[in-house]
């Protein structure tokens, strides 16, 4: 590792780049194939490698997906661990070492620790964003900007069906029960309930996102005096997501979450309150 490290001067190498030489990152890579058949890139330029081999070797067999590593690691910082700012603009936290990445691998007394599982339920979210076109090419300039912020406010939402459903009965929410909850609703048989919190929440984002909205981004304060107006600089911001910086994203999202509470599903099977619908996926598996 630190041959690599400290003698390969004559390319561009980013600190991203080392992950490959992690030992945690090479095992959850052998088990995201094992487990779930998706080629985790840990290596610049390994999904390239690993398509052309895999069309070399046809009778080998494939992958059915790839992804790479580091953007589930900003894909569960931002939504599992709250820190859609900091995703958006840095990466030191997110590598091993790193804050956000040490607060990620800390998990309470008695939890699972972290692995290709969390991984794997944050690639199922990173698939949600994607569905809906969130990215700098987006069709939406509410959605150009903020991938990120979406993962945040799913998982919020999450979260809070999960404690206010008294057939949960979590009043507390660790990161391991909302990666279970991830899986379970992105299971096919949950489809119908985990698309209502993904329809929910690309909702807020658009509308959060959008000048003319009461709740808007353009009207917080600190988007104003502190960024002169600068959304990109509003949204990179470590503070975003707390209440004193960005209030109308929690006036939002507390909004949200007494919708899910409040507002009945047109269904054949009767008309459930949108929180206990997904709930009940939550039950039933």
């Amino acid at each position: 590792p630190n041959i690599t490290r400290f003698t390969n001067k004559q390319n561009s190498v980013r600190e991203q780049d080392f992950i490959a030489l992690d030992r945690g990152f090479q095992r959850w890579a052998e088990e995201m194939k094992q487990e779930y058949k998706i080629f985790l890139e840990i290596q610049r330029g390994g999904t390239e490698s690993q398509k052309a081999w895999e069309k070399q070797h046809p009778e080998a067999g494939s992958f059915d997906h790839y992804v790479n590593a580091f953007d589930l690691v900003k894909v569960y910082g931002a939504g599992w661990l709250g820190y859609p700012g900091t995703a958006y603009s840095k990466n030191p936290p997110f590598l091993p070492g790193g804050s956000v990445y040490e607060r990620m691998m800390d998990r309470g007394q008695g939890e699972t620790p972290f692995g290709a599982r969390d991984l794997y339920a944050a690639y199922k979210i990173k698939c949600v964003a994607d569905r809906f076109g969130f990215g700098r090419n987006a069709n939406r300039t509410s959605r150009r900007q903020s991938r990120f912020l979406f993962y945040h406010v799913i998982l919020r939402a999450l979260q809070s069906i999960i404690q206010l459903s008294p057939e949960l009965q979590k009043p507390a929410v660790p990161p391991s029960v909302l990666t279970e909850s991830v899986i379970k609703l992105s299971a096919t048989e949950a489809k119908t309930q985990f698309d209502t919190l993904c329809n929910s929440a690309v909702t807020l984002i658009d509308q959060y996102l959008t000048q003319d909205s009461n709740n808007s981004a353009y009207n917080e304060k600190s988007y104003k005096c502190d960024h002169g107006g600068d959304l990109n600089a509003f949204l990179k911001s470590e503070k975003l997501g707390s209440e004193i910086y960005s209030p109308l994203l929690v006036q939002s999202l507390e909004m949200y979450k007494m919708s899910l509470g409040t507002t009945r599903m047109s269904i054949d099977e009767g008309s459930p309150l949108q929180r206990e619908f997904v709930a009940q996926a939550l039950l039933d598996q």
